[in-house]
């Protein structure tokens, strides 16, 4: 969540840098203004449960399970 802060073209420049070093780990950052989430709370939520299902689709690291309980990558 951002507030008020996050709009000064420091802190633009500082979150950009932030955001790029978090991608290279795989980190998705997801940004909402205070404002989207007290008047648009049910499109923020819509907007975290696209990311969340696009990274279980995309992660290299979601494990395989053979059968329910049973991990390939556990051992």
């Amino acid at each position: 969540m951002d507030g008020d802060s996050h709009f000064t073209v420091e802190a633009m420049q500082y979150d950009g840098e932030r955001t790029a070093y978090m991608k290279q780990f795989g980190i998705e950052v997801v940004r909402f203004t205070n404002l989207e989430i007290l008047e648009n709370i049910g499109g923020v939520l819509e907007t975290i449960e696209g990311a969340v299902k696009r990274r279980r689709t995309t992660s290299p690291l979601t494990p395989s399970f053979e059968k329910e309980g049973e991990c390939k990558a556990c051992g």
